[in-house]
């Protein structure tokens, strides 16, 4: 209980969480979350077969790799390319499954309300 108060939390908030379930995120919140969640999870799946469809199809050493306008990597080895397309769909998944956790909570707790 004292890390409430280390977090800044007063005791007011504190009993006011407990009293409300602890729920930090409101059901708007969490459903901006899950969409947000969802449209980046696309994109790295978008991203991922985009790079498993460019194979050995590589100018000069590498490829560059891009997301949302941010460089990850300047020069991948066209060795490398597979290992970053499994990493998006990877990463996707667990943004999807995520965004899932967070709709099924969401249905839970608007159904015992």
């Amino acid at each position: 209980m004292d890390s409430f108060i280390e977090q800044g939390f007063s005791k007011k908030q504190k009993n006011t969480m407990f009293k409300q379930g602890g729920e930090f995120m409101s059901l708007t919140g969490r459903w901006i979350l899950c969409v947000f969640l969802a449209f980046i999870s696309i994109l790295m799946v978008v991203k991922g077969i985009d790079l498993w469809s460019l194979g050995t199809k590589v100018d000069g050493d590498g490829v560059g790799i891009h997301l949302l306008g941010l460089e990850i990597n300047d020069n991948v080895p066209e060795a490398s390319i597979q290992n970053y397309a499994t990493g998006f769909f990877i990463t996707s998944i667990l943004g999807i499954l995520t965004a899932l956790a967070l709709v099924r909570k969401t249905f839970v707790k608007s159904s015992n309300q």
